[in-house]
């Protein structure tokens, strides 16, 4: 891959994780998990997505078939909130 493609899609993942933390559902996800974090109840639902938003943050792992599976599960949860929002 060209080295303008690579920066181009690391901004889109950026755009995409400022996109969801800002989100309505976001936000409601995250104060219900901190929630039940309180209450020491099994491993919320979403503790996935956290795993992969804090993987995509990292950027520690190199360019390949998961790091683009990751990219996009994200881009399809972004299309989802934005569903979401407009509903």
């Amino acid at each position: 891959m060209s080295s303008y493609l690579i920066a181009s899609l690391h901004r889109e993942e950026v755009a995409l994780l400022e996109e969801l933390r800002a989100s309505t559902m976001f936000r409601r996800y995250e104060e219900i998990r901190r929630l039940l974090a309180l209450y020491d109840v099994p491993r919320p639902v979403g503790a996935d997505l956290d795993a992969m938003l804090a993987e995509a943050e990292a950027k520690a792992s190199p360019p390949g078939p998961r790091r683009a599976a990751t990219l996009a599960v994200l881009a399809s949860v972004g299309s989802e909130m934005r569903r979401a929002d407009v509903a």
